[in-house]
């Protein structure tokens, strides 16, 4: 059962769902389940895990949803809550300059919040269960007397690319020489230019 999106309210909104309460209930979860595998859970806390290295590592701890508050952990010390900053719209946290120490130490930081995105959140898939509701032909046919054809139609945005563009729009602009991003997340195909972590190693004590 989805927990964002809600059945009548989508009718409501004048959603071209399936008359079959349950089948466009369907639409709806499966609605959430894509945009939860893009973006992390949906509502609720979350703790994401950032590796730092084994010295000291400077940059900004970019997480994956905007927030306005965190409790971060460096290695095994939480951090005083007036020793890092929310940057970037609250996407990312960074060390303060009365902080004792201006590097993150590691190897690991934690990070726990709950994203302030939800009506942006309940928005974006509002939009994509009326997308999953319109039939979509990437097609023109056309038919004269007996003879009929089809052509593809070049240019024209498609459900797939409608749809990236729906979920990139909840997703932060970054800067990729400063970011560090988190170990725990998923990968993104833009993440090539992004991912500064370093290679993970095993600690000894």
């Amino acid at each position: 059962m989805s927990t964002i999106l809600d059945l009548e309210d989508a009718r409501a909104r004048g959603l071209k769902l399936p008359a079959d309460d349950g089948v466009a209930q369907d639409i709806l979860d499966e609605t959430e389940a894509k945009l939860a595998a893009a973006i992390g859970p949906l509502t609720g806390d979350r703790t994401e895990t950032f590796y730092v290295g084994i010295s000291r590592t400077d940059g900004k701890l970019g997480i994956a949803r905007p927030t306005d508050e965190v409790a971060v952990t460096d290695g095994a010390s939480l951090v005083d809550v007036d020793h890092y900053r929310l940057v970037d719209a609250g996407y990312a946290i960074h060390r303060t300059y009365v902080s004792p120490q201006r590097y993150w130490t590691g190897p690991y930081v934690s990070v726990v919040y709950e994203p302030n995105d939800l009506l942006r959140v309940q928005s974006v898939l509002y939009d994509m269960a009326a997308l999953a509701g319109e039939p979509m032909d990437d097609k023109n046919s056309e038919r004269i007397g007996d003879y009929s054809y089809s052509r593809n139609v070049s240019g024209g945005p498609t459900r797939a690319s409608i749809e990236a563009t729906l979920i990139s729009s909840l997703l932060p602009k970054r800067d990729p020489a400063t970011t560090i991003l988190a170990v725990s997340r998923r990968l993104l195909p833009s993440d090539a230019a992004q991912v500064i972590n370093l290679p993970e190693i095993e600690v000894f004590p």
